[in-house]
């Protein structure tokens, strides 16, 4: 992971898909916290980048706000 945080460092084209990646693997080691800190940092650096924006709706749904989940989810296949 510490290699992912380094690319968040660098230049503003590689820091969405850095963010997209730790939001990710937190979200697989069930720490949803940073999984929701990267998910929105991946989706403010790059809107229409589905990866991200799956990221954001996963974790979404685990929290139980299925509406907001599935208009992402939506958004996602939209830009892809």
């Amino acid at each position: 992971m510490q290699v992912f945080k380094e690319f968040e460092r660098q230049e503003s084209k590689i820091l969405d898909q850095a963010a997209t990646n730790l939001s990710f693997l937190y979200f697989l080691e069930g720490d949803l916290k940073n999984a929701e800190v990267y998910a929105e940092k991946a989706v403010r650096a790059d809107r229409y980048n589905a990866k991200a924006l799956v990221n954001k709706a996963n974790f979404m749904f685990k929290k139980g706000f299925y509406e907001g989940a599935k208009e992402l989810y939506l958004e996602a296949i939209g830009v892809e």
